[in-house]
């Protein structure tokens, strides 16, 4: 008998310059948590993008609305729904 198994693979990339940093990439992919490391300086998010790519080619972007601003030392969990 020959057996073919198949294997999901997760790889998660997480980059950032500056006091945002990306705290938490949940395994499917359904959310993200960034945050702000800075002790002092609030960061306007207004504009910036989330993007998710996958390995069939499908890419979701989320795009942070106006006046979103992250507090130092605060979290933002976002949710995707697909």
């Amino acid at each position: 008998s020959f057996y073919n198994t198949l294997e999901a693979r997760t790889t998660i990339h997480k980059s950032s310059k500056g006091p945002i940093s990306i705290a938490e990439c949940d395994a499917q992919g359904k959310s993200i948590i960034i945050e702000n490391t800075s002790r002092s300086k609030s960061i306007a998010l207004s504009n910036w993008t989330l993007r998710q790519e996958s390995e069939n080619e499908n890419t979701l972007t989320f795009k942070f609305p106006d006046n979103c601003l992250l507090r130092p030392n605060q979290s933002l969990k976002v949710i995707i729904y697909i």
